[in-house]
């Protein structure tokens, strides 16, 4: 099947997100006419929206009725349509419902918020858009939320115990803490396989190096893993680059959240501690103070997602 970057006015071939082709069948005739997209829960998966959302924007834009049948897989709109037509209106659809307001990146989430606004929660970039509530689809999104997404590393719930904002007065030392997470570096590094050289190599095989997505991501988590991650690439960086601090800090969290090297909790538990093991406590404390930004963009993605699950409850 073809594939098209999300965005089509993007060219670069090496674009990283990309979705199928958008294929149209014409059924029936006379009034019975009706065009199906035989793809379309594939490409509601790639732009992480359920097939129906794309399915009704269809209709709404052009005044058809649609017929929707999750179960079998199969996304309707009345009359006939060609591939192109609806192609365009799908490039309409993501750039109103999908893509950030700010970096126009889809990696993207809908939140419903308690004022009935519909957002569009960047993952890529940490910014809130509004979508154009005057859209009838909004209506329909209202009445029919996105579904939860399971909860993993990323959005499982705040640490225990209260909040303190980074770099402040009074946090509690975390050395021994830090001895601990030393400790777990140095196991993973004596347990990780090191290639043989020399004569004791084998000339028959040959190395190579995966360098697919996952791969790289896998070997990412391997060398920052555990709580060591911040303080290990986060607190020298403050005494090379003091300068880079306030800004390149939340950047450099947002990476490594975005590409899951970065757990939600470690990060929140890194945050409240204030160590002078690895630099100067002066040094520490700036950087988790610059990190300040990232950490409150966290604690309002907790708090929304527990407001949605009360709204969720309320409504039962």
């Amino acid at each position: 099947m073809a594939v098209v970057n999300i965005r089509r006015d993007v060219e670069d071939q090496f674009y990283r997100y990309r979705m199928p082709l958008l294929q149209t069948k014409i059924e029936g005739r006379g009034n019975g006419i009706k065009t199906v997209v035989p793809n379309m829960s594939d490409i509601a998966r790639a732009l992480s929206r359920p097939a129906t959302y794309p399915t009704k924007f269809f209709g709404f834009e052009l005044g058809a009725q649609t017929q929707v049948d999750d179960k079998n897989d199969r996304y309707i709109v009345n009359g006939a349509h060609q591939a192109d037509a609806l192609r365009k209106l799908l490039d309409d659809f993501i750039t109103k419902f999908v893509l950030c307001g700010s970096c126009k990146n889809p990696e993207t989430d809908l939140k419903i918020m308690k004022d009935g606004m519909i957002i569009r929660d960047c993952k890529a970039c940490g910014k809130r858009s509004d979508v154009d509530m005057r859209h009838k689809l909004t209506t329909f999104i209202t009445k029919n939320p996105p579904p939860k997404k399971a909860k993993g590393s990323k959005g499982a719930g705040k640490s225990a115990g209260q909040s303190v904002e980074a770099g402040e007065e009074g946090v509690a030392s975390d050395e021994e803490d830090d001895d601990e997470m030393a400790k777990q570096i140095a196991k993973e590094a004596k347990d990780t396989p090191i290639a043989k050289t020399g004569k004791d190599a084998d000339e028959n095989v040959e190395w190579s190096v995966d360098t697919s997505e996952a791969a790289v991501r896998e070997r990412a988590a391997q060398a920052l893993s555990g709580s060591m991650q911040a303080s290990l690439v986060l607190t020298p960086a403050g005494v090379t680059y003091p300068s880079l601090v306030p800004n390149g800090v939340p950047k450099i969290l947002m990476a490594l959240y975005q590409l899951d090297v970065l757990e939600e909790e470690v990060v929140q538990t890194w945050g409240k501690h204030v160590s002078k093991k690895y630099v100067d406590k002066e040094t520490s404390k700036k950087v988790r103070k610059a990190a300040a930004p990232f950490l409150t963009w966290l604690e309002e993605a907790d708090d929304d997602d527990e407001e949605e699950e009360e709204d969720d409850l309320d409504g039962l």
